[in-house]
């Protein structure tokens, strides 16, 4: 359970960073003329101002209303976007179940969904505070890109015609046409992120928010709400319980760069003059597939008391030398004979 409560969580936190809804809550679109399409900016052409529809304030106080505005939207909803989106490389293998309780590490490496980072220890990095063991197949660059590019509509492939348009009232503008969105898009408020501790700033997130400032209200198509998302969901999948299994930190603290200072300080066995991460993976990998070298333990039972490290002869040596006696012998039974002690 503990994967699919951390994924829930890190979109959730994304939508509350971003100040969205979870579901595209613009429905219509009015402008003074449709031709505003032809234009360079196309739907990025601030003659289109979005709107929403008047039940859903009042949905959200009703049971069920949730529902019905997710049924209105085609069931489309951030959360299900980027489950989508992870599981897309199975081509259908494999349906995330937000309600499954026992999905592991071993189900989505067997189903593709997300891949062990196998870095060659002398290999060069970017530096980065965390460097996991385990990432996402979908979340590469180049599917994030994809998502980014800015996309082009004409009338027929945007709105719907005026009679499928009932449901949108707009401004009661009688200059202005007023139609349905084929695909609800997300408002969102103005935002920079170079505000924002948790997005990413690139051209192309500055292209999404900055520049929408002007647009009424500010908007996000469903894909661009989606990489958005994801751009934060990538870094902080990172922080939670399953994220960040078995990952490398850096170390910020000042007493725990000094611990670590410490311990490549200390003499090493066998007269090494470095301490070998490249040995201490192999020794890992060793360990890791013993079942598949057919180990049997032995039939006796195991002794806890052999010395396996010969630093504790040392430090039994050490005891020895540091024992003084203090005190006297007495026999358990004095046989009637009294003792006298001298105190000094």
């Amino acid at each position: 359970m503990q994967i699919n409560r951390d994924v829930s969580y890190t979109i959730s936190y994304a939508i509350d960073q971003l100040q969205v809804f979870e579901i595209p809550d613009l429905l219509c679109v009015d402008t003074s003329g449709w031709r505003v399409l032809d234009t360079q900016q196309n739907i990025r052409n601030e003659d289109l101002w979005r709107y929403g529809i008047n039940e859903a304030e009042s949905e959200n106080k009703q049971v069920g209303g949730f529902l019905r505005q997710l049924d209105r939207v085609s069931n489309t909803s951030i959360h299900k976007q980027v489950l989508d989106f992870l599981t897309a490389g199975t081509a259908g293998k494999y349906k995330w179940d937000v309600d499954d309780a026992v999905v592991t590490i071993k189900d989505l490496l067997l189903a593709g969904v997300i891949r062990q980072v196998r870095e060659h220890m002398h290999a060069t990095v970017i530096p980065k505070d965390v460097y996991p063991e385990y990432e996402y197949v979908q979340l590469s660059a180049a599917n994030l890109a994809s998502l980014a590019q800015e996309t082009t509509f004409d009338q027929n492939t945007y709105v719907f015609n005026a009679q499928d348009s009932m449901l949108c009232t707009c401004d009661a503008n009688a200059d202005r046409d007023c139609r349905k969105l084929k695909n609800a898009e997300y408002s969102m408020l103005s935002t920079k992120c170079s505000d924002s501790k948790v997005i990413e700033c690139n051209a192309d997130t500055e292209r999404l928010l900055a520049k929408r400032f002007t647009h009424k209200p500010p908007f996000l198509q469903q894909h661009e709400m989606l990489y958005l998302v994801l751009l934060i969901l990538k870094n902080e999948i990172q922080n939670t319980v399953s994220g960040g299994c078995m990952a490398l930190h850096r170390l910020r603290e000042p007493a725990g760069i000094k611990a670590i200072t410490e311990l490549f300080d200390v003499k090493l066995p066998m007269k090494a003059e470095r301490l070998s991460l490249v040995e201490a993976r192999q020794f890992n990998g060793f360990v890791r597939n013993r079942k598949a070298m057919s180990w049997q333990c032995p039939a006796k039972s195991t002794d806890t008391n052999q010395q396996t490290n010969l630093m504790h002869t040392s430090l039994r040596q050490c005891r020895l030398a540091l024992q003084e006696s203090v005190g006297w012998n007495l026999p358990a039974s004095s046989g009637g004979i009294t003792n006298t002690l001298e105190v000094r």
